[in-house]
């Protein structure tokens, strides 16, 4: 079985801000994220518990997250998680999250 090593795949400070931030949220919420669509969030946006990743005054910061999720899953830090648009952290996202915690 390959096993990404994070330590020689890519340095944790290599990831954005909201990469990190939603490793983060994601660690703190059983290694859960989703993404929803409702009228609080004004469309789609990536959550983590009661915690919604978004800007009512701006939707460019929900693509944020949403692209953040996306290169997460490339990274193999994020899986998607049974239904579509439901992701757990792989096991190197719970080693990044300690390395970032």
């Amino acid at each position: 079985m390959l096993r990404l090593n994070i330590h020689t795949a890519f340095q944790p400070e290599s990831l954005t801000a909201e990469q990190k931030e939603l490793v983060g949220a994601a660690s703190a919420n059983s290694g859960q994220l989703c993404e929803k669509v409702s009228a609080s969030t004004l469309g789609r946006a990536v959550c983590a518990g009661s915690k919604s990743f978004f800007d009512s005054d701006d939707p460019s910061v929900a693509l944020l997250y949403i692209k953040a999720v996306q290169s997460l899953v490339e990274l193999h830090l994020l899986r998607e998680s049974g239904e579509r648009a439901n992701y757990e952290l792989t096991n190197s996202g719970w080693e990044l999250s300690h390395q970032l915690s």
